[in-house]
């Protein structure tokens, strides 16, 4: 499994994790479409703990500028464990993690002539210092529950704020395994 606790290369290549740099792209995360071009992203470098061998290892990737995308497609990034670039266009599907282990960066939808939208699918933890913190959602914006393990701090649920996990198709309370509501 490759770990959460990963993080956009700050310009100077110190690689300290920070609120300032810990998922700092607003559209998109490490992904956001190039400027002045209407089908090329750009993907940021990327630090990443990799913990797929015996030890876990900092793996690095440089980024990409101009990497186009096909129009009228969505396309899927994501990082593999050695940390290369890979996409996916039609089917658009990220691969099984339970075969291939790998970070989700992006989902870019297109039309014939533009990006319409890029949405970040980065894993949704951000680790300063010791202690894991859970991205907040309100029931109304929960994101997919397609991908189980998927773990979430849901604000304004029936019973009060509760952490969440994804079972892969519903988001439930860690306290009583109800769908959350």
């Amino acid at each position: 499994m490759i770990g959460a606790s990963w993080h956009d290369d700050p310009a100077d290549g110190a690689g300290a994790l920070t609120a300032a740099n810990a998922n700092s792209r607003d559209m998109g995360g490490n992904v956001y479409q190039q400027p002045g071009e209407d089908l090329k992203v750009n993907v940021t470098a990327i630090k990443f703990l990799n913990r797929t061998g015996a030890a876990p290892v900092v793996t690095s990737y440089a980024g990409v500028t101009g990497q186009a995308v096909t129009a009228n497609k969505t396309t899927v990034f994501w990082l593999t464990a050695a940390g290369a670039l890979a996409s996916a266009v039609s089917p658009s599907t990220y691969p099984n993690p339970e075969d291939t282990d790998h970070i989700r960066l992006a989902t870019v939808v297109t039309d014939a002539t533009e990006i319409s939208s890029i949405t970040d699918d980065r894993p949704k933890v951000t680790l300063l210092g010791k202690t894991p913190v859970a991205t907040t959602y309100a029931v109304a914006a929960l994101p997919s529950a397609a991908i189980a393990g998927q773990v979430i701090f849901v604000s304004d649920e029936t019973s009060g704020a509760v952490l969440a996990f994804s079972d892969g198709a519903n988001w439930r309370r860690v306290t009583d395994r109800v769908i959350v509501s």
